[in-house]
């Protein structure tokens, strides 16, 4: 039997109190372990209704995007085994919840932690679903830590995922020891 965490997919309208912007950094929550680089443009802002398990928000008012990272506590054993059928109840969970939903690419891979020999399970999904009379395009990216999982989801306005979004979530990873 496979056992897969809750999945959370959040579609916000509201975004309130934005920080500066200013040049790329380095995001890093050290108490969830995960680190992303937020380009030029984006803005950490606090949600008029934040999102359950929601660490950080992120907003870019030029493209209309919108960035959430949150975390789900369960079990992550059949990710730590790279049981395909785990992955699959991931996707199934999100094409539930997501109106439209259309899969575009997955990709289970193993991140590399800083420089040392530790690997934390991840996967990768881009999608369409239908929003607001539009097709917008999703991408995501999960990390199976022990005992919880974290997720980003970033949205591109469009049918086609820019190369912005890709950057972002190819950069989710967790952090190297210090």
């Amino acid at each position: 039997m496979t056992r897969a965490l809750p999945i959370v997919l959040t579609l916000v309208a509201g975004v309130a109190g934005a920080a500066q912007a200013g040049e790329p950094t380095i995001y890093q929550d050290d108490k969830a372990g995960f680190q992303v680089t937020v380009p030029d443009g984006w803005v950490q802002v606090n949600l008029a209704q934040n999102a359950a398990g929601a660490l950080a928000t992120f907003a870019n008012d030029a493209t209309g995007q919108l960035l959430v990272i949150t975390r789900v506590d369960g079990p992550t054993d059949d990710a730590a085994k790279d049981d395909a059928a785990f992955y699959a109840t991931l996707e199934a969970g999100v094409k539930k919840a997501a109106r439209g939903y259309k899969k575009l690419s997955s990709s289970a891979r193993k991140l590399t932690v800083g420089k040392t020999k530790k690997r934390v399970r991840a996967f990768d999904l881009w999608f369409r679903v239908d929003r607001d009379k539009t097709t917008v395009t999703m991408g995501a990216r999960w990390l199976f830590m022990s005992g919880y999982a974290l997720s980003l989801m970033i949205d591109s306005p469009s049918k086609k995922s820019d190369a912005a979004a890709q950057k972002i979530v190819s950069s989710f990873a967790p952090l190297p020891p210090t």
